[in-house]
């Protein structure tokens, strides 16, 4: 399903539900757009925008990219929670990997041929799913 015609499926039946609400949405920014959330919710916000890379022996992949709130707490589409809930969705195998969280600036995504390409659907998609998120969270935008 296109972007634009998922917003226009679903925005009118949200109501004022958080965002992890929607498996829709979880969905697209947990599974390959989660670099364009991370985007408008820094933009939005200015909380930094972080990889979260796994070592696997020579391998090195990031698993997911949100915003940092705190030293200890991150958010996504899913809300602020800890690195230890978001590991646990990721292929991270605490018995054999390494992992680290590294800042990012928005133009590490946009400017990579390794990240799905934000189109403008997927950049409106972001920005009203970001308001949402940073409402539900009480997160101050700049």
């Amino acid at each position: 399903m296109r972007a634009c015609e998922l917003f226009r499926e679903t925005a009118g039946e949200w109501g004022d539900e958080h965002p992890s609400e929607q498996d829709d949405w979880v969905g697209l920014f947990t599974e390959g757009y989660c670099h364009a959330l991370a985007i408008a919710v820094h933009g939005l916000t200015g909380l930094p925008i972080v990889s979260l890379m796994i070592f696997r022996g020579r391998q090195r992949f990031i698993a997911h990219v949100m915003n940092e709130v705190d030293a200890d707490d991150y958010l996504d589409v899913r809300g602020v929670r800890s690195l230890i809930e978001i590991l646990e969705e990721t292929e991270y195998d605490p018995d054999t990997d390494d992992f680290a969280v590294e800042y990012a600036k928005p133009k590490n995504f946009t400017k990579s041929r390794r990240f799905a390409r934000i189109t403008p659907e997927i950049a409106t998609l972001a920005y009203e799913v970001a308001m949402r998120l940073i409402r539900h969270e009480n997160i101050s935008t700049v």
